[in-house]
């Protein structure tokens, strides 16, 4: 990468968090949430600005257009959570799960997912600079006509993620694992790849490669 993502900036300090949150508030900073379970209304928008959320259950949450800066999810759980329309900037996800997590058509920066269950996450129509996706379970994972800016994956399962009118070009694949993905083919530019993996794009192109007698 040309260069490395920023880290969440958050105070050694932070209060720990009351058992009223979400009743009124909208807006919460400098605040810590551990080993707490979650189950509320939607609403149309929440911010959260150095946070640090631990071991948190969110049952259900559909909060599209919420805006976080600076916060940290470890060990949460936020399976099929709607995050349409976000803001992320300088965030982690580390230990998390987001099966059937929809962060679509959003704007993702200087962010870490490490770790991370992502299995069928609807990724799509999002722009993405600056981030990192390490160790991470992205099968099924639909990236459709997202941008990738100065991003990348190491050690993550790809198979069958939808990379469809996705720009490759800053995505090592090489070291990732996979056995199939759908790309589009004009977009790989300067993707690197092993060579079975050349020859899995090679066969999706209808090319018959005929082995050495």
């Amino acid at each position: 990468m040309a260069k490395k993502i920023q880290t969440p900036k958050i105070p050694p300090q932070l209060a720990e968090l009351d058992s009223n949150w979400l009743s009124e508030e909208v807006y919460l900073r400098e605040v810590l949430i551990e080993d707490r379970d979650f189950d509320f209304d939607p609403m149309e928008r929440i911010v959260l600005d150095q946070v640090i959320l631990r071991n948190v259950n969110f049952t259900t949450l559909e909060f599209p257009n919420i805006e976080l800066t600076d916060v940290i999810f470890e060990k949460c759980n936020l399976s099929n959570v709607v995050f349409t329309s976000a803001i992320i900037h300088r965030c982690q996800f580390i230990d998390c799960k987001l099966t059937g997590a929809d962060l679509s058509d959003s704007l993702i920066h200087n962010t870490l997912f490490q770790n991370c269950l992502m299995t069928m996450s609807s990724l799509g129509f999002s722009k993405f600079k600056h981030v990192e996706w390490q160790g991470c379970a992205l099968i099924n994972a639909d990236f459709y006509e997202s941008e990738l800016k100065h991003s990348e994956m190491v050690d993550c399962q790809l198979n069958e993620a939808n990379f469809s009118n996705v720009i490759m070009e800053s995505i090592d694949l090489s070291v990732n694992h996979f056995e199939g993905i759908m790309v589009s083919l004009d977009k790989l530019g300067d993707c690197r790849v092993t060579s079975e993996q050349a020859l899995s794009f090679a066969r999706a192109l209808g090319v018959i490669i005929k082995e050495d007698e």
